[in-house]
């Protein structure tokens, strides 16, 4: 499967706190992330301190509204964020992280009551400045994408595929998940791995395609 295509704008803050919502991760984690609407992450090391906007990120990032209340207006739209696995190597910094989002703004509309799931892969510098990046949708009622299994789980083993805690085993993460192409008949079946012995490799993606049989 291809990359994502998504656009990345980083911008660096000399001064001052970062907002957002705190992710979920090791307190002993030397860089710190915060998720914020419309797809930005602060990241922060000691006095250091970036915001990376990730457009490529599956769900609705700019809030959620009851399409069903006239008065409603958009709220939230901060990822949930689970930080999979961040370490120093060759002098790059190398950040996996989990994101989860409403697959749709609109909660009384298409795709409303699903969540949407990405896996993020930076690479940073030591100044936190983005030296590379992938993104892999997951999870998405939008895209007709669906995550199967994942190191050592699988669909029927698991109750929460909607929002899953992926994790490492064996310094390894392995993910499968499939995308329905209903209109072309075909149905996409992709495997990812990623090793944090090797990170500079980033994810690993291998596709095949099958006809759906209607």
């Amino acid at each position: 499967m291809n990359s994502t295509l998504f656009t990345v704008a980083a911008v660096l803050l000399t001064s001052g706190a970062l907002a957002g919502i705190p992710t979920q991760q090791s307190a002993r984690d030397p860089i710190r992330v915060n998720a914020s609407k419309n797809g930005v992450f602060g990241l922060s090391l000691g006095a250091v301190k970036t915001s990376v906007r990730l457009e490529g990120i599956a769900g609705c990032t700019g809030g959620i509204f009851d399409g069903s209340d006239p008065k409603s207006r958009p709220s939230g739209g901060e990822a949930d964020t689970r930080v999979i696995d961040l370490l120093q190597k060759g002098g790059f910094w190398y950040l996996t992280f989990q994101t989860t989002l409403s697959s749709g703004c609109n909660v009384m509309g298409f795709c409303g009551a699903g969540e949407a799931v990405s896996l993020v892969w930076l690479k940073l510098e030591k100044s936190l400045k983005l030296a590379g990046k992938q993104v892999e949708i997951l999870e998405d009622c939008r895209s007709n994408t669906s995550l199967t299994g994942w190191s050592g789980k699988s669909s029927a083993k698991s109750p929460d595929l909607d929002n899953p805690k992926l994790e490492l085993r064996s310094s390894l993460l392995e993910l499968t998940y499939e995308s329905n192409h209903y209109e072309k008949q075909v149905q996409t079946v992709s495997s990812l791995r990623y090793d944090r012995r090797a990170p500079e490799r980033g994810f690993k993606v291998s596709s095949v395609q099958v006809l759906i049989k209607l």
